[in-house]
């Protein structure tokens, strides 16, 4: 499965530093948000519906170092 390929990824450090998923569809990101954050990696998601001040504001924090993950929809950006 495609979830445990990702993890996979990330926990044997083959994926190191900052990383962006990208997504076709906006449940399949939050599915990938929810299966990742269970293992405790902290991740958010990016979509176009956001107020762009939250936007700006979760882009900040995975610039400094906050997090290391984001999940955002390949068509909204």
């Amino acid at each position: 499965d495609k979830f445990i390929l990702l993890f996979s990824f990330v926990k044997l450090a083959i994926v190191q530093g900052k990383t962006v998923v990208l997504c076709n569809d906006i449940i399949q990101a939050y599915r990938i948000k929810l299966f990742l954050n269970r293992f405790s990696l902290k991740c958010f998601v990016l979509a176009p519906d956001m107020p762009k001040n939250q936007i700006g504001s979760i882009i900040h924090f995975f610039h400094i170092g906050q997090f290391d993950l984001i999940v955002m929809l390949h068509t909204g950006y």
